[in-house]
């Protein structure tokens, strides 16, 4: 059931987020500095936690 929802949260606010931050008349750069910084910080983490865990048993 969390699956679920985080899965629902994923998808639901890169569609929300966008038009958030333009509706507050910040420019189309910043949506894509945001976007951007979350992907690599993601792509971090991930790979951190695969590190971590991959002799985990």
């Amino acid at each position: 059931m969390m699956f679920l929802f985080f899965m629902l949260f994923d998808g639901i606010v890169p569609c929300v987020v966008p038009l958030l931050i333009l509706e507050q008349e910040y420019s189309k750069t910043l949506v894509g500095i945001i976007f951007s910084t979350a992907a690599i910080s993601g792509a971090f983490y991930s790979f951190i936690l695969y590190k971590k865990f991959i002799n985990a048993h």
